[in-house]
């Protein structure tokens, strides 16, 4: 829970990539304009139960039938679904000798 100031707004988090969630996946989830066509896998709980995603007021969930609600990031990690094969923030930069010193390392 978060306390904030008169007139501060809370920006909801893409629960992929932790940017600003300013858009819906089909499923009706909050996340960040690149990850609007990403689909959330069939999710199983622990008791090998079905579990249905939901949007609440702090952020997605998983709800199954028999032990009630998951955080979405352990929903995911109980079904070994990898996020950071879904974060696009990484970028790869090849650093030779003539521009070492841009980047501090001389």
């Amino acid at each position: 829970m978060s306390f904030h100031n008169y007139g501060s707004t809370d920006v909801s988090r893409c629960p992929l990539c932790s940017k600003s969630a300013l858009a819906k996946t089909k499923a009706g989830i909050s996340v960040c304009k690149d990850h609007t066509s990403f689909e959330f896998p069939d999710l199983k709980c622990t008791c090998k139960e079905s579990m249905s995603l939901k949007e609440g007021r702090y952020g997605p969930f998983c709800l199954c039938s028999r032990c009630g609600i998951m955080n979405l990031r352990k929903a995911l990690e109980v079904n070994n679904v990898n996020l950071t094969s879904f974060n696009t923030n990484k970028q790869e930069i090849l650093v030779d000798a003539k521009n070492a010193h841009l980047f501090g390392l001389r």
